[in-house]
């Protein structure tokens, strides 16, 4: 039959490209890589059925929490992290127009 190019195998093998890739663009600047293959639990490929949908490859609920976890952990590893960061924008429960988003800006 023919063989799978989303084998555990060859998701593993790009996986170390992207890695050498982030490694060599670094180039001493704060570059990040959040590494998701690693999370995944990395080459076997088990428990990726758990992560993502039927197709192996989109991610599904559980899968979204993982990658939004390691992403917040990349962010507040670089110092960029929820609590880091002050609030420069309305709420949600304070726009009802443009025009109160236009007061915010402008005011002070």
């Amino acid at each position: 039959g023919k063989s799978s190019e989303r084998s555990p195998q060859q998701v593993g093998l790009y996986a170390e490209a992207v890695r050498e890739v982030a490694r060599e663009h670094a180039g001493g600047e704060s570059a990040v890589l959040v590494d998701i293959h690693r999370a995944f639990g990395g080459a076997d490929g088990k428990g990726v059925s758990s992560l993502t949908l039927e197709d192996g490859v989109h991610l599904g609920a559980n899968g979204s929490d993982l990658v939004a976890g390691e992403v917040l952990r990349a962010l507040d590893g670089l110092g960029l992290g929820v609590e880091a960061c002050a609030e420069d924008a309305p709420g949600h429960a304070e726009i009802e127009s443009a025009a109160d988003i236009d007061r915010w800006y402008t005011r002070g």
